[in-house]
């Protein structure tokens, strides 16, 4: 990725693999078979390599090509814009300025959220920007959420040097799992009990 001028990359962030787990699982109970097998039958034991490679090879290649595919899918958060990066063959790039987001939305259930994973959507002007599934999905973006401005609450009397911290998300609980929105260009006012 190349910066414009004056621009600063807060963070580079693989997503969550998908599709790796199980093709590596498969392929190694297809060697172990085989190498079971060939304790017990003779014939695997004279072929017992080239059994390995016609089982496990495929599965191993599927494996391969995946985990090639995930690390090669970046998001970098710079301070004026997210883009979203990746593909073997076919690169593909997406860019949202940060001044066209309203909000960040996180979308977890609740095994996501006992693995601290999360699917990111951006909320902008002109619609959704599914990010994707990534590890901490609340601390990948903690830098995008307002957390230096401060306003007065208005039910109770305050003095000028005294002030309420807006709060940097909101937590909306359902039954599959929790939705986290980060305002990002909207204050509003903080009811104190």
């Amino acid at each position: 990725m190349i910066l414009r001028d004056g621009e600063v990359r807060i963070i580079t962030v693989t997503p969550v693999a998908r599709g790796t787990v199980r093709p590596c699982l498969a392929a190694i109970v297809m060697v172990a078979l085989v190498v079971v097998g060939a304790k017990h039958v003779h014939l695997i034991h004279e072929h017992e390599m080239v059994l390995g490679l016609i089982f496990a090879g495929p599965f191993g290649l599927v494996a391969l090509t995946r985990t090639w595919r995930w690390r090669s899918h970046k998001v970098h958060v710079t301070n004026e814009r997210i883009v979203v990066e990746g593909g073997v063959l076919h690169h593909q790039r997406s860019t949202v300025d940060l001044r066209d987001v309203i909000a960040l939305r996180v979308d977890q259930r609740v095994t996501e959220r006992l693995a601290r994973r999360g699917v990111v959507v951006l909320e902008t002007n002109a619609g959704s920007v599914m990010i994707g599934k990534l590890r901490h999905p609340e601390r990948s973006f903690d830098s995008l959420t307002p957390s230096g401005p401060t306003v007065n609450s208005t039910r109770r009397p305050t003095t000028p040097s005294s002030a309420t911290k807006i709060p940097s998300r909101s937590t909306t609980k359902c039954a599959l799992g929790v939705a986290t929105i980060h305002p990002l260009n909207e204050l509003t006012n903080l009811q104190v009990p």
